[in-house]
């Protein structure tokens, strides 16, 4: 399944490998898949929320009941991995 909260990371491994380009889209998602990884993992769709609060985008990451909110490690890590990736949604709304 492919991130809804970094849709401007994964293009370019979608243009890669429709190019042909295998080792460069492998290269590029290798890159993100850390970040894809928690988001699927561990926050499902809360994960894209949580990434619009930070970036400024919305102001809440509230989920109706029965979704708990995402734990605040959970979100830390989020962030931390999705930082060195520079993806637009941490500065779209800045």
């Amino acid at each position: 399944m492919t991130s809804a909260m970094i849709p401007d990371q994964i293009r370019p491994v979608l243009g890669h490998w429709a190019a042909g380009d295998r080792a460069a889209a492998t290269a590029a998602y290798a890159r993100i898949l850390p970040a894809v990884n928690h988001e699927n993992r561990q926050c499902g769709f809360r994960a894209a929320k949580a990434a619009m609060v930070e970036g400024g985008v919305i102001a809440s990451d509230f989920c109706r009941h029965p979704i708990a909110p995402l734990p605040e490690a959970t979100r830390g890590m989020l962030i931390d991995l999705l930082k060195p990736l520079d993806p637009v949604v941490l500065k779209w709304g800045r």
